[in-house]
């Protein structure tokens, strides 16, 4: 019969046995630190504000803009290929 392999936990002497746990112990956090570090981030929102808004608004319009731009432009060229083949 094979022997089992043995458990980590069970070994004896410095390259078996339990972790050392003075290498697992983390340095003392006050409460109010740990607290801050694990806070979520979306309890510090803050609306935007009126200047934000405004250059998001405009962001839209140009935005608008550019694309009506762009299809009229599409739409010329469409009629001109389709002018051109009649002729």
């Amino acid at each position: 019969m094979a022997q089992r392999p043995e458990c980590w936990a069970t070994r004896s002497g410095p390259e078996g046995g339990f972790p050392d746990m003075e290498k697992m112990k983390k340095p003392k956090e006050s409460s109010s630190a740990y607290f801050l570090r694990t806070r979520p981030k979306f309890l510090d929102w803050e609306p935007p504000t009126e200047e934000q808004l405004k250059l998001q608004v405009q962001a839209r319009r140009d935005a608008k803009q550019r694309e009506l731009d762009k299809v009229t432009r599409l739409e010329k060229e469409r009629r001109a290929a389709k002018q051109g083949s009649r002729k």
